[in-house]
């Protein structure tokens, strides 16, 4: 099977590389709530975070994708990004990143301290 979690896709016309570590990562940073928790948004929050992640996938280089989140630009180039999406993309879209993100969600591993246990693990 080669669906985006297990390698690209071609989904609305977009090539999309995979979901990896690295991608949910990217997430975290760009504050796409969606793909990490699942939580319910409002429409155009739910919008904006499909347009980022689209773009966080699918725009190439991968070098200026993360150059962008690294200065701070990835909200704006994502915005552009938004620009070149056909509106005929997004049912398909839609259905694909609500698998990516249950599927993002399940395999979420949270560490948390034993309990009656102090923190001592050396600090960065």
């Amino acid at each position: 099977m080669n669906d985006f979690i297990d390698g690209p896709k071609k989904v609305g016309g977009l090539h999309f590389r995979p979901f990896t570590v690295g991608s949910k990562n990217a997430c975290k940073q760009m504050g796409l709530s969606f793909f990490l928790t699942g939580e319910q948004l409002s429409e155009e929050e739910m919008e904006r975070q499909m347009i980022a992640f689209s773009w966080l996938h699918s725009a190439e280089p991968l070098e200026e994708v993360l150059a962008a989140i690294r200065n701070g630009t990835a909200d704006i180039e994502a915005q552009k990004f938004g620009f070149q999406m056909p509106i005929g993309a997004s049912p398909e879209l839609v259905k694909e990143i609500n698998r990516i993100s249950k599927a993002a969600a399940e395999n979420s591993v949270e560490v948390m301290q034993k309990p009656g246990t102090k923190d001592d693990s050396p600090g960065n």
